[in-house]
């Protein structure tokens, strides 16, 4: 009898547990088998405790998500439900053999090479899980299944038990930490030895905290110990939060291959170099400050390639050169001063909304104030001359510093925003596509070839920049006094915005939007939309707009909630978006540039918004979620970016006879799932953005009998295949998946310096 089952025992009628296979921290692991199907799996009983139904909806939400992913190194889940009202359970694929944990403590480190293999396929499969909105939260070896061939060798590694741990909560949310091997549930969550140090001091988190733990793991892959291991978990956390991990080049032995004082060693430099890249990779995984570390794992991925290529690491934003590892204390680059202020990375996008600095010679940086924060994937370019960073070894001949803005200004304040400062090392040749590894994933939404050569024009080493002449009108606006006055001139009869900076973009009766420079007209009860720049973290300037001047708002928000309770005064705004359509945002990064992290405590307070007709969502939210509303009984527009199990939302719409506008931007929309559009009784505008159509889908969207207006942006259609669409639905409308017009943060003739 173990933990309460015994093998022979059947779980709610489906399964019939056949042997125990693992039991630890998180709930006991059996084989067994489906009674109908007559097949084996492997089934995970959690901790017995009654589950709450708030508890049970979130399990639902995200079993069914995983159920979805499908990556040959993540383990199936097939089902889940809760035995007895007591303990919840999810069924998986069986594996044989051992986790990576048992390979390591049986036959110590991995070889380099194989290490770097295996780890490259997990970034992969933890990329396509980042990207769907699921994070793992305790990655760590005991969570990888090693998977050998015939002869025994090991061939890849699977990963398993994906946000389950959170699910289920016996003590109360209170974690057990008594014994560093456990899984912490509740107010701290992960397994000691390989928790992020936000993890430790029980902050919610985000991606960035699987991308630290992958670090981990992969330290302990080369050397046989994690990084950071104390004497107890309280010891533990305290290094994680304050030590930096020791130097690979110490733990791992380089051999030579002769007598070195005749001839070189080729063999021995490439395996030095080797270490000197993982050094690098890992400790821009390990920054103790999510900012900066990787901010998503197709960063970490392309760096694992380019150093098993040969190639020295891209190390985009590492704080310290690679020499520096496990040794150096981190100082700033500059004359800003560091940001070292509590933040709440969990509204914190990662990546920091920030723009971009560069100068013009081979050692580059990068820098902003509040007003403009970076946006390494698109936006926002100003450049500066620099300094010379430390030069190592190793390190590449370029260095690119990254200003990224944390704090969040006060409204009542001329004072600029200080930013960290964070030192990369780049290629001469890089451009931001091959920075972000972009290139391949880009065309899957949709981009030709015309797209990706849109990307790479922004060759972040080409681009003049002139930082002191930004700064200085900068400090120039941001007086106490400016703040104070209106955006709207009633005498001229138009918006006055500052010439020298961009504060977002405009649109008036529903024209093409405009950048938000000088002075723009505004006829009398005209309606007006502002789009909100991501780089502006001041929501507070929106004071400046007075309670009749805006009818629509979009924009990239840092604090939604205060948003919406400072619009809740506007008299005539119909539109509110928690997102920018202008900027779009490439693939991997929209959350991070283009989109407010709109968590479902948002929502009720929407409806204090009386006038809203359209509605624009994204963040963290599920078809649940937004299905929950009473709001959307009245709304006449709805636009939905990047919404999780999109797919159970779309057969609910044809119970909203209201709803005449729907966008579904980021969602992988399939010509089969329109039929649920089809049973829309008024659907008249319709925008469907990055999905999975096909040109054959003019039949469904023909069939929807009052559409008026429909716009997509499959640009990789070939020229016949749009002729035919259009001959089909006349009306139809093409955007461009990569559109650079609104990448910029200050108009052309600013950029000159002043002497």
């Amino acid at each position: 009898m173990i933990e309460g089952y015994q093998a022979g025992q059947i779980i709610d009628s489906s399964y019939r547990l056949t042997r125990l296979l693992g039991r630890g921290g998180m709930g006991v692991v059996f084989a067994c088998r489906h009674l109908g199907l007559n097949k084996d799996y492997a089934l995970k009983l959690l901790p017995g405790g009654k589950v709450s139904a708030g508890a049970w909806q979130r399990l639902t939400v995200e079993a069914s998500a995983l159920a979805r992913l499908n990556h040959s190194h993540i383990v199936g889940i097939h089902n889940m439900g809760i035995h007895a009202e007591q303990s919840p359970y999810y069924v998986m694929d069986l594996l044989s053999g051992e986790t990576l944990e048992d390979c390591l403590r049986a036959s110590g480190p991995l070889d380099i090479d194989l290490a770097i293999k295996l780890f490259i396929r997990v970034a992969d499969a933890l990329n396509q899980a980042h990207q769907q909105g699921i994070v793992h939260r305790d990655i760590k070896p005991s969570n990888f299944a090693v998977i050998r061939d015939p002869g025994d060798q090991i061939t890849g590694l699977k990963i398993i038990d994906f946000g389950i741990a959170r699910l289920s909560d016996p003590e109360g949310g209170k974690a057990r930490l008594a014994g560093q091997g456990l899984t912490a549930t509740g107010a701290v969550f992960g397994t000691p030895y390989y928790m992020s140090p936000e993890q430790c001091r029980g902050e919610r988190v985000d991606a960035r905290a699987d991308i630290y733990s992958f670090g981990c793991t992969l330290y302990e892959t080369l050397v046989g110990r994690p990084p950071f291991k104390g004497a107890t978990a309280i010891d533990t956390f305290s290094l994680h939060m304050s030590e930096p991990p020791p130097a690979l080049s110490d733990m791992i032995e380089i051999e030579d291959a002769g007598d070195q004082s005749q001839t070189e060693d080729p063999e021995r430099e490439a395996r030095s170099a080797l270490v000197e890249g993982l050094q690098a990779i890992l400790l821009k995984a390990l920054a103790k400050n999510p900012n900066e570390r990787y901010q998503a794992m197709s960063q970490l991925k392309l760096d694992l390639e380019r150093i098993k290529s040969g190639k020295a690491p891209l190390v985009a934003g590492a704080l310290f050169a690679p020499a520096s590892f496990g040794r150096a204390s981190a100082e700033p680059v500059d004359d800003l001063s560091v940001d070292t202020g509590e933040h709440d990375y969990a509204t914190v996008p990662p990546g920091d909304k920030i723009a971009t600095l560069l100068s013009p010679g081979r050692l580059l940086a990068l820098a902003c104030t509040a007003m403009v924060a970076l946006v390494v994937a698109m936006c926002f370019m100003l450049y500066r001359p620099s300094k010379p960073s430390v030069s190592t070894q190793n390190t590449m001949s370029s260095h690119v510093y990254v200003a990224r803005s944390h704090s969040r200004a006060s409204t009542d304040s001329g004072q600029l925003d200080r930013q960290m400062l964070i030192d990369s090392a780049m290629p001469e040749s890089a451009n931001l596509g091959q920075l972000l590894g972009m290139e391949g994933s880009i065309t899957q939404t949709g981009a030709d070839k015309d797209d990706v050569k849109r990307l790479n024009a922004f060759d972040l080493l080409s681009i003049k920049n002139h930082e002191n002449a930004f700064k200085r009108e900068m400090d120039t606006i941001c007086q106490p006094a400016w703040f104070e006055k209106p955006f709207y001139v009633p005498a001229k009869k138009a918006f006055v915005f500052p010439e020298t900076v961009i504060f977002g973009a405009i649109s008036i009766n529903g024209a093409k939007p405009v950048q938000a420079v000088g002075t723009i007209k505004k006829p009398q009860n005209a309606d007006v939309t502002f789009y909100w720049p991501f780089c502006n973290h001041r929501w507070g300037l929106l004071n400046k707009f007075k309670s009749d001047d805006l009818t629509g708002l979009d924009g990239c928000f840092l604090e939604p909630d205060k948003v919406v309770g400072l619009v809740s005064k506007w008299t005539r705004l119909r539109e509110l978006s928690f997102f920018n359509p202008l900027i779009k945002a490439m693939p991997n990064y929209e959350k991070h540039y283009d989109e407010s992290m709109v968590t479902p405590d948002v929502l009720p307070l929407l409806e204090k918004l009386p006038h809203l007709q359209v509605l624009g969502l994204c963040g963290a939210l599920s078809s649940d979620d937004v299905l929950s509303m009473p709001l959307l009984h009245r709304l006449k527009g709805l636009r939905l970016k990047r919404l999780m199990h999109y797919q159970d939302f779309l057969p609910h719409l044809v119970q909203y006879p209201n709803l005449q506008e729907l966008w579904l931007v980021g969602s992988p929309v399939t010509d089969e799932q329109l039929d649920n559009l089809i049973a829309m009784p008024n659907l008249q505008r319709l925008k469907i953005l990055r999905s999975k159509l096909t040109p054959a889908s003019a039949a469904k969207f023909k069939a929807m009998k009052h559409l008026k207006e429909l716009t997509i942006d499959r640009n990789n259609w070939t020229e016949e295949q749009k002729a035919y669409f259009k001959s089909v639905i006349p009306f139809v409308k093409y955007e461009k998946v990569v559109d650079t017009d609104y990448w910029v943060a200050v108009p052309a003739k600013y950029l000159k310096p002043k002497d």
